[in-house]
């Protein structure tokens, strides 16, 4: 906000501070301008940290800086933006030597790894179709939902969640994968807006039930796999 922003909505201004004046008889404002008609609107020394309510609706910019403030959205100082502090630049996953701790009574190792490996080549190339085609593939950071590869085109930013298959455990996976896909998109809605936010759900194979598109295109989802990732460019 700038001070000729607050100067152009002087009048509007002053006729605020007379309502209030009327509404609160004898008490301190907090008000922020000083008002005369010898000079134009100007801030007091001290009061632009405290200023009543409508000050700020008179301002869409500053009204909306007050209600992320009252939801808990942080700010990014680097940008100014709430809405450009979202990822970080995604690091491809060297899927050979990639190994996780576990206790080995507790798991089948050979499936485990073999779900791990089919999953990082399944995220790993949308993430490489996406370079290709121009688009920053990121991964979540602390204030971001734990989704697996989200990217921003335009106004919209796009959350995907990644599933390995197999046919013991594709209805599985693909119910899991779809309930987190659709609570990353309505965490991120609260920032993006909803018609802005677009869930994608990247299975590793084509499904043995067929029925899998027509639930995730009821539930505005994106259903897709390896060699299909040019769908993405058909979405509005």
């Amino acid at each position: 906000m700038t001070l000729d922003d607050f100067r152009a909505r002087e009048i509007e201004i002053k006729h605020l501070r007379e309502g209030l004046g009327l509404k609160h008889p004898n008490q301190s404002l907090h008000f922020p301008f000083a008002l005369s008609d010898k000079r134009p609107l100007r801030p007091t020394q001290f009061y632009m940290t405290k200023f009543p309510i409508g000050v700020a609706k008179l301002f869409p910019d500053l009204d909306e800086a007050l209600k992320r403030a009252a939801r808990g959205e942080a700010r990014d100082e680097g940008t100014g933006s709430v809405r450009d502090n979202f990822g970080a630049p995604y690091t491809i996953v060297n899927v050979e030597q990639w190994t996780e701790v576990r206790a080995p009574y507790l798991v089948d190792s050979g499936v485990l790894d073999r779900a791990n490996k089919s999953h990082f080549t399944t995220q790993n190339s949308l993430a490489d179709w996406l370079k290709e085609h121009e688009y920053q593939p990121l991964s979540p950071e602390a204030q971001d939902p734990k989704f697996d590869l989200a990217w921003r085109h335009l106004e919209r930013v796009y959350v995907a969640e990644v599933k390995s298959t197999t046919d013991f455990n594709e209805e599985q996976q693909l119910r899991l994968g779809l309930g987190q896909v659709l609570r990353y998109r309505h965490l991120l809605s609260r920032r993006f807006g909803n018609a802005n936010t677009i869930a994608v759900l990247v299975a590793e194979r084509a499904p043995k039930d067929t029925s899998w598109g027509a639930l995730c295109a009821s539930l505005g989802v994106v259903f897709i796999r390896p060699g299909f990732f040019s769908r993405l460019q058909q979405e509005p």
